[in-house]
């Protein structure tokens, strides 16, 4: 395994898994703003439009980010590379304030809040469609070292998947919990 390839992996688990959620991927590049590789999407535009008010909508915003950004270290797991390899740290750091936060609401502890969002993420790598998906994005990302929006959009629009808004629905078992349930409450949250 190259560390090369551990990036493009790791690269593609965070689109495929943004992509799962309903978000659309508009570039995969090796270097990014700060210099390392990245990959970008519509995260605030789709964010906004998530169901539910205030707290609710931003604890599902959390949640879904979180899953995201945790699917990069996932991705390289799955293919037998320590995650803190690759891009891990700026992920680890992006990813504190979002558990931080799914903690507080739902009165998780934050490492528990990290064993849930790591699982969530580990799951959708493990469906055999979408891991699929991971390996030939990757082996397109290798041989162009930059996919745009264009290729990102031929590459995700051949693929089926459930609504956006199915899997959304999941995440709210994780949100409807007693502490949930009260902190939405306390802040005067219709849920």
């Amino acid at each position: 395994m190259t560390r090369e390839w551990a990036i493009v992996v790791h690269e593609a688990g965070h689109a495929v898994v943004a992509w799962y959620f309903g978000m659309t991927p508009t570039s995969m590049t090796f270097v990014g703003d700060d210099g390392n590789p990245c990959t970008t999407h519509n995260r605030e535009s789709f964010l906004k439009g998530l169901p539910g008010k205030g707290l609710i909508r931003d604890l599902l915003a959390s949640i879904i980010t979180a899953v995201e950004l945790a699917a990069g270290g996932c991705a390289e797991l799955a293919i037998g590379i320590d995650h803190q390899n690759c891009g891990w740290s700026s992920d680890a750091t992006q990813l504190q304030p979002h558990l931080t936060a799914i903690s507080k609401i739902c009165g998780y502890s934050y490492e528990y809040c990290w064993e849930v969002v790591s699982a969530m993420a580990k799951e959708v790598l493990a469906e055999a469609d979408l891991w699929l998906a991971v390996e030939e994005l990757a082996e397109d990302f290798v041989r162009t070292r930059t996919l745009g929006a264009p290729e990102l959009s031929a590459f995700f629009s051949v693929r089926d998947g459930a609504a956006c808004s199915d899997r959304v629905q999941v995440l709210l078992g994780f949100v409807d919990t007693p502490a949930a349930r009260a902190t939405a409450k306390a802040h005067g949250v219709d849920r």
